[in-house]
């Protein structure tokens, strides 16, 4: 899942008095659903017990936890040489899966799939741009949109053919459980477009100058 991963806070639970008997229970929530969790997670619960005459005693502990009952994958076959990378009006073999928290396939399970138009971002703002609020994207950047449904095996899959080249990012969503992937793949070339090589004379000045050697501090 190439989705950023949330960064969490301490969160404190409870702050208060025992009871008679030196027990409280605490029921909460650790994720709502919006929190943009993107898999199974480590909680760690850091206990502290304070006694009248000053003592105290503490304890910690972690458990795995599921935010999604079920969970939701895309994958984009590699080429020949290991690289999500095709050419342009090349099928783009795309798989989906879902399974339960168990890591059992579920079979007749409803996925959308929606594949996006993405810029080329420099490393540092990658997970700001593109790794959320895809729902909220300008229209023209969707290429495809469907619902696949699922075999026996958990798994369903489709081709995808642009006749754009550029950097694609196919997002795949359980709409019951909430759970959200996606994953990066890249078609064809910018010598692929017809007048990139005209676009690019374009772009080249030609310098000429009137003397073969210069010393520094003359003028060109």
């Amino acid at each position: 899942n190439e989705r950023s991963s949330p960064s969490f806070t301490p969160d404190v639970w409870f702050e208060g008095q025992l009871n008679e008997v030196g027990e409280v229970k605490i029921r909460k929530q650790l994720l709502p659903r919006e929190s943009n969790a993107t898999g199974p997670m480590i909680a760690n619960f850091k206990i502290r017990v304070f006694e009248q005459g000053g003592e105290s005693s503490q304890d910690n502990f972690s458990i795995k936890y599921h935010p999604f009952e079920q969970y939701c994958g895309v994958s984009v076959i590699k080429n020949s040489y290991g690289h999500p990378t095709y050419g342009i009006n090349q099928n783009v073999p795309i798989s989906v899966a879902s399974i339960s928290k168990d890591g059992q396939p579920i079979q007749g399970k409803q996925l959308s799939v929606e594949i996006f138009k993405v810029e080329w971002s420099w490393w540092w703002d990658e997970a700001e741009s593109y790794y959320r609020n895809y729902e909220q994207a300008d229209a023209a950047n969707i290429k495809d949109t469907r619902t696949l449904s699922t075999n026996s095996a958990g798994k369903a899959g489709f081709n995808f053919k642009t006749a754009e080249w550029g950097r694609y990012y196919v997002q795949v969503t359980d709409k019951n459980s909430g759970h959200v992937s996606g994953e990066y793949f890249y078609c064809g070339y910018p010598e692929s477009d017809d007048d990139y090589l005209a676009r690019r004379a374009a772009s080249i000045v030609p310098v000429m100058s009137n003397k073969e050697d210069y010393v520094v501090g003359a003028t060109v």
